[in-house]
């Protein structure tokens, strides 16, 4: 398969809001667990408008007159498009805002005025822990592995979606990304123990769906490290 090349230039205006400014182990749970604006995994966002090759003049007064805020003189805030209701799950709260009047109105003037979207997301929890699954890939060296990293990554995932308490208890026990290489075979060891755990937990309320599947695979992957690792590795 062949990557399309893109040599187009954009002008990309940026902003990160809301984000969290650092994201921590903290014992057997995130820094951010006690912030109630956090519940879902914390997620770190840059989005914003862009142009294609140079920026553009656009008569921002003229868009807010035509959305007819209620405080049109200050700045352009979601608080003012849109307001959602407490009870609103995210999901009912995203499309209820893109079905407002405010946001059509702003949607045609992007499109009349060529003005582009961009979105990047990076789930910090997920990149947090993949170092994990690239070291056990090292571990057994072998090109099926490399090619399914980013598949045991995905599963590592589910199992911190699955026993999160576990999971961040066993990383605050080894000192999380700091494992000293003495304890580096225990550490696996409970891993797998863990997993195993949460597997039959599973089997035991009839779940042999995806989940389970995802457990198994990443059970078959640290086990294999197990059994190639050295009990008695070079540290030197």
């Amino acid at each position: 398969m062949s990557v399309e090349q893109n040599l187009a230039r954009y002008t990309l205006f940026y902003d990160e809001s809301n984000n969290i400014r650092k994201f921590l182990l903290s014992g057997k749970e995130y820094n951010i667990d006690g912030d109630p604006n956090q519940r879902p995994s914390p997620n770190f966002i840059l989005a914003g408008i862009a142009f294609q090759e140079e920026s553009k003049d656009l008569d921002f007064d003229k868009l807010k007159s035509s959305l007819y805020l209620p405080n049109p003189d200050e700045e352009l805030k979601f608080a003012q498009m849109v307001k959602i209701r407490a009870k609103y799950t995210p999901i009912e709260a995203f499309k209820y805002a893109l079905g407002n009047k405010r946001f059509t109105t702003l949607f045609e003037y992007f499109v009349k005025n060529d003005v582009l979207i961009h979105y990047h997301m990076i789930n910090t929890v997920y990149w947090s822990f993949l170092d994990i699954i690239e070291d056990i890939v090292l571990c057994t060296n072998e090109g099926i592995d490399y090619q399914e990293q980013f598949i045991y990554k995905d599963c590592l995932y589910r199992l911190i979606k699955i026993d999160k308490d576990g999971f961040l208890t066993l990383m605050d026990k080894y000192t999380y990304p700091h494992i000293r290489d003495d304890l580096s075979l225990e550490f696996l060891k409970e891993l797998n123990e863990l997993i195993m755990k949460n597997l039959a937990l599973l089997f035991d309320v009839e779940d042999d769906g995806l989940n389970a599947r995802m457990l198994i695979k990443l059970g078959f992957l640290v086990h294999k490290c197990i059994e190639l690792y050295p009990e008695e590795p070079n540290l030197s």
